[in-house]
């Protein structure tokens, strides 16, 4: 498997580098729209100049500076190359409006006026420049008149100067068809007028250019791929040269446990692990040559096979015990005795003298009892002065 896993990394690396197809930025262009604004001082008053200006603030004064002079100018940058022409035209739009909900907006009346328009065709960094001028106090009381010549509306009335903008042309070598609008909110309250300026508002767009490339392995292929195979071969190798020599062969025992051990997963449903009392162990006991053997007979019977102490498992049917001795881990010192213990049994053993003889089994194999003479207290050797 593993050098298999290399050499596929190797062949994907070296051999099918081939080429990929990737989005690189490309040309960038950059439309941009402002308002600017101001106010001239033109009554005497102890704060400012009278002839002044006031200059982009969010709030006028209605009665000083009641005129509001402004320009909206519109531009555009590119990367490479641009030749557009530009539309724009510059409106007063004086609405009542009444927001049912947030999504909803009831609008009672409106009147409009143009205050600018032009055309002018365009290079990047090139302009178009609109502009107004309005009386706002006089807008106000306008706006109010024709409140109510409809009735005096719920609405709120709202004023605002809107630049509407077209662009058409080429820009970056690509073909463009652009409108945008841009708002300056006016609102009149009281004895001031605030502004509602967007500030400079700029929208880019970037195209993507097609790029091939040639695919390069990263250093995780070009040298993980030959390890993973040589590792790979190598064990290979190894596993040949051992089964050759037959190091790689189970013997007798080994076997004998794994055949166990799959056997115990596969029956796992059918074993119960309990300590059965003595009395239910009485009987004939039949020795079973593997755990399957023992399970069929659970299921013949509709029996469940009881796991009685470390490896041992019994089906009892009637005055029949079915005993299964499960074969020690390899390695272990109990062989002999579990060798042993499967010669002797008989199918005519009862539970007493099968066990009698495993044990004297397993103490011969523990080699004779050491044996200690003692004399005791008033006894003479029978020797004689």
């Amino acid at each position: 498997m593993v050098a298999t896993v290399g050499a596929e990394i190797t062949y994907t690396a070296y051999g099918e580098q081939g080429t990929e197809i990737n989005q690189k930025p490309g040309s960038e262009a950059t439309y941009t729209g402002e308002f600017t604004h101001q106010a001239t001082v033109n009554r005497s008053n102890p704060v400012f100049p009278q002839g002044a200006t006031l200059s982009n603030r969010s709030v006028y004064f209605s009665r000083l500076t009641p005129t509001l002079n402004g320009t909206f100018s519109y531009r555009y940058t590119a990367s490479r190359d641009g030749n557009v022409t530009v539309d724009g035209t510059l409106t007063l739009i004086i609405a009542s409006v009444d927001s049912e909900s947030e999504d909803t907006t009831v609008e009672y009346w409106r009147d409009t006026q143009q205050l600018d328009q032009g055309t002018a065709s365009l290079a990047p960094g090139e302009s178009l420049n609109l502009t107004f001028s309005e009386n706002v106090t006089e807008v106000a009381n306008r706006s109010e008149q024709f409140d109510k010549m409809v009735g005096d509306t719920p609405g709120t009335i709202e004023t605002k100067v809107v630049a509407d903008i077209e662009t058409d042309g080429t820009v970056n070598g690509k073909q463009i068809a652009r409108e945008q609008q841009y708002t300056l909110g006016i609102s009149p309250d009281g004895g001031i007028y605030r502004i509602a300026d967007p500030g400079t508002v700029t929208n880019t767009t970037q195209q993507k250019r097609t790029v091939t490339v040639t695919k390069t392995p990263g250093p995780l292929r070009r040298l993980g791929g030959p390890a993973l195979a040589v590792v790979g071969l190598s064990g290979l190798l190894v596993l040949g040269i051992g089964r050759f020599r037959g190091m790689l062969e189970l013997d007798e025992h080994e076997r004998a446990y794994l055949d166990y051990e799959s056997a115990r997963a596969e029956f796992e449903d059918w074993i119960t692990r309990a300590q059965l009392p003595a009395d239910a162990l009485d009987g004939t006991v039949v020795p079973v040559e593997s755990l399957e053997g023992l399970v069929d007979i659970a299921i013949d019977s509709n029996r469940r096979v009881i796991e009685d102490g470390d490896g041992e498992y019994v089906v009892t049917v009637e005055d029949l015990v079915y005993r299964y001795s499960a074969p020690p881990e390899p390695g272990s010192a109990s062989w002999s005795s579990y060798e042993r213990r499967g010669y002797e049994l008989r199918t005519d053993d009862s539970r007493e003298a099968w066990e009698k003889r495993t044990d004297e089994a397993e103490n011969d194999a523990d080699g004779p009892n050491d044996v200690t003479n003692t004399t005791q207290e008033g006894a003479t050797d029978g020797t004689k002065n």
